[in-house]
């Protein structure tokens, strides 16, 4: 029932009136009436603010298939409080403005997510507007590219001594931090991208009892947990630029699947709703610019023990595919969450397990063969993620033909909990490994870097051992794998420099190579690395100053 303050005045002041000259009745009444008025109202909160950003749409797709729309696009998206109705887009080239009506992206579960999700798609060239947001456009070239990944706090449902994130500590989880110092870069000197190597949503899992730095964490694969996990702490960088979503291995179907194809993905071809239901393994697409192509590959369900056989035949006909007629002299770099041929503390038997071993490999090995091949279209980066660390790893010597395989990069370490230097153990030929347990935060260290065990064939049928030039051998051993393996026996040369610390990576591109500086969460500079220079006895990163 609301509140009425109670007029009703006393005998007492009744008959005061009588006692009261005429001239002072009417001032009389006032202020008996403002005793009786309702109390001042309590402030009112601001109203939530919705989460607006703008993403590259697909430009070619990477299995043949047709997109339904012209390349050069972008996706403006909207997640509004809920009850909110969908805004208009203002749109403005050389022919005038006008204003477009944002279409809702109805849910497949709308129970799990009950707010109105926004999107429209429209042409790059353009310059828009959702109400006070103004949205970047899609740039013509790439030249500094802002790099994060594994930014969710962890709240897993499986067991880790430790391993769990105090959610509401900021020193512990590092993610806002992060964001916001590279907002304030990006206030200084303006990125062309922002790329998302995977892994936004861990909070899969409650808070437990015995850890109350979570207490009152939302979980599971629904809105108020990615509203936590990465809209409010990626706030500051939601339209600074356009962005790229890579899928993580925690956005399986099985985990945040439904959260991300409703609210990250770009494969939807036809600019219609999202598909009823999860789907791993979404197909891979092209970003192209003037300079340089952009291949997103979903390697999220890589690491399941079931399908093995059929997702290695899947990875290696998408590479092919995409592949396939793709120009030999434009640079392109590919962006996936798994690293190929780097996984600290996460070892060859243990992958080999789970199926990761043979599924990238078929990827790893499309790499390595366009590589070792002057006439076939190669890499010149690799951007991953998963493991949660930043590593820098430079092949040490040049291919047969005069290439290199590509330079890879591990952007894991913007906010979900960090790997250290103790955790690394399981690969082979580690240099000096024992300083790792007690050594400095950041490392340049000489590193033998497994390389993948085998091409596993999914019809079982042995193949010819693959052999760059003694660089980087491929065994094959039968298929399917036992379940446990020998870490990978023939090594590739790498040089690798490493940072522990929670940070972002910032790529700038010129005419002599990629220049890569990574920063702490305080947004200070620690490495610096060169990617060209990255040769012989150099260490592709020296300490930044």
């Amino acid at each position: 029932m609301p509140f009425r303050p109670s007029c009703k005045p006393s005998a007492r002041s009744v008959l005061s009136l009588f006692a009261l000259p005429l001239f002072a009745l009417p001032l009389f009444a006032l202020l008996l009436l403002a005793g009786c008025a309702a109390p001042p109202a309590a402030p009112r909160k601001p109203a939530a603010q919705p989460y607006v950003w703008v993403q590259m749409a697909p430009d070619r797709a990477a299995d043949g298939a047709a997109l339904g729309h012209a390349p050069g696009q972008l996706i403006a998206r909207a997640l509004l409080p809920a009850g909110g109705a969908c805004p208009d887009i203002e749109l403005t080239g050389t022919g005038g403005s006008r204003r477009e009506a944002m279409h809702e992206r109805a849910p497949s579960t709308r129970a799990d997510f009950p707010s109105s999700f926004c999107e429209f798609r429209y042409d790059g060239r353009l310059s828009a507007r959702i109400g006070d947001t103004v949205l970047p456009r899609r740039p013509e070239r790439l030249q500094r590219i802002l790099v994060i990944g594994d930014t969710g706090c962890r709240l897993v449902y499986y067991l880790i001594p430790g391993g769990q994130q105090d959610c509401n500590d900021p020193d512990s989880w590092a993610f806002g931090a992060v964001a916001a110092a590279a907002a304030r870069l990006g206030e200084e000197k303006p990125f062309d991208l922002i790329v998302h190597v995977g892994d936004y949503h861990y909070r899969e899992a409650p808070c437990p009892d015995s850890l109350p730095g979570c207490a009152g964490s939302p979980w599971g694969d629904r809105e108020p947990a990615w509203r936590a996990d990465f809209f409010e702490p990626a706030r500051p960088l939601l339209a600074m630029a356009p962005w790229v979503f890579v899928r993580g291995n925690h956005e399986t179907c099985a985990r945040a699947g439904t959260g991300f194809l409703q609210l990250l993905a770009a494969d939807y071809r036809d600019g219609g709703p999202p598909p009823q239901g999860c789907k791993d393994d979404t197909a891979p697409y092209w970003l192209d610019s003037a300079d340089l192509d952009l291949l997103v590959l979903d390697s999220a369900d890589a690491g399941d023990a079931y399908g093995t056989a059929k997702r290695a035949e899947l990875y290696g006909d998408w590479m092919k595919r995409a592949l396939d007629g793709a120009e030999r002299d434009k640079t392109r770099w590919l962006l996936l969450h798994h690293p190929l041929w780097f996984w600290p503390g996460k070892g060859a038997p243990d992958l080999t397990a789970m199926g990761a071993a043979t599924t990238l490999n078929t990827v790893a090995s499309a790499v390595a063969r366009a590589a070792a091949d002057p006439r076939a279209p190669a890499f010149e980066q690799v951007l991953a993620g998963h493991v949660h660390l930043f590593a820098a790893i430079a092949p040490e010597k040049p291919l047969a033909g005069g290439r290199r395989l590509p330079w890879l990069g591990v952007y894991g370490a913007a906010g979900t909990k960090e790997d250290r230097p103790k955790d690394f153990k399981g690969l082979p030929a580690w240099g000096p490994r024992a300083t790792l347990a007690d050594g400095p935060e950041r490392l340049n260290l000489p590193m033998t870097v497994g390389a993948p065990a085998y091409d596993a064939p999914p019809t079982g049928r042995r193949l010819p051992p693959f052999d760059l030039s003694g660089l980087l051998p491929f065994q094959t051993l039968p298929y399917p794998p036992a379940r446990k393996q020998p870490a990978p026996p023939a090594p590739f040369g790498a040089r690798t420099s490493l940072s522990f610390d929670f940070g972002f990576a910032v790529i700038e591109r010129g005419p002599a190579g990629s220049e890569i500086d990574y920063y702490g969460r305080d947004g200070k500079p620690e490495l610096a690395c060169k990617v060209r220079a990255a040769v012989g006895k150099d260490a592709p990163c020296l300490p930044a100053g």
